[in-house]
């Protein structure tokens, strides 16, 4: 800090007095701002999403255990059934950047064949630890943590229902036209989006059963 002194007079022009007096407490007030409070909000950030979290990796059997001890969950998955992601920091992809206390954290994502997802943060596991390959590394500016586990599925079944419900509006639309005039409209592929072509396919086949039976 006493680099401020000499700083503040000959580089600023101020007088001895002055970076004397104010030019520590500047430098001090800078290194906490970027540094120090920087770096507990992040270390915090860490700690409350993977306080109750246990992860086990057995690499003979290629197996991870995540492990939620309030709740007593815990969910086994063989190295095949995970994707991971790696989230680290800007520094850590360019070594010639500011280096600061918080951009030495990173985290891993495992997500999972059911859509499940785990963050693991670097003061619990790091990837040398585990020997499955990262499918992707993502490089981010603040690797603070949210969650340390989030279920996708229901967001997934919501999607499901929106879709189906959009579906069975166009099936709605069309249901008053012919065997014929519907064969006719999809005879060009490019006439129709996604879903109207899907429902005009669908009242399609489902004209040619109510045909057979008759």
């Amino acid at each position: 800090m006493l680099i401020a002194i000499p700083f503040a007079h000959y580089i600023k022009g101020k007088d001895w007095e002055f970076s004397i007096t104010f030019g520590p407490p500047i430098m001090i007030g800078v290194f906490l701002l970027i540094d120090v409070i920087p770096t507990a909000i992040v270390h915090l950030s860490h700690f409350l999403a993977n306080r109750n979290l246990k992860v086990t990796v057995n690499n003979d059997n290629k197996v991870v255990a995540f492990q939620f001890l309030k709740s007593h969950q815990e969910f086994n998955y063989r190295f095949d059934q995970l994707r991971v992601i790696r989230y680290l920091t800007l520094y850590q992809q360019n070594k010639n950047r500011l280096s600061t206390g918080w951009s030495n954290y990173s985290y891993l994502r495992f997500i999972t064949e059911d859509n499940k997802e785990f963050n693991i943060s670097s003061t619990v596991m790091t990837s040398d630890q585990i020997s499955i390959e990262a499918t992707q590394t993502r490089y981010i500016f603040w690797p603070s943590m949210n969650a340390s586990y989030r279920d996708n599925y229901p967001d997934i079944g919501k999607q499901e229902q929106d879709r189906q419900l959009q579906l069975d509006n166009w099936k709605k639309k069309f249901s008053d036209l012919t065997y014929e005039q519907i064969k006719s409209r999809l005879e060009d592929p490019d006439k129709f989006d996604k879903l109207p072509r899907m429902a005009l396919e669908e009242l399609l086949e489902e004209k040619n059963a109510t045909n057979s039976v008759q």
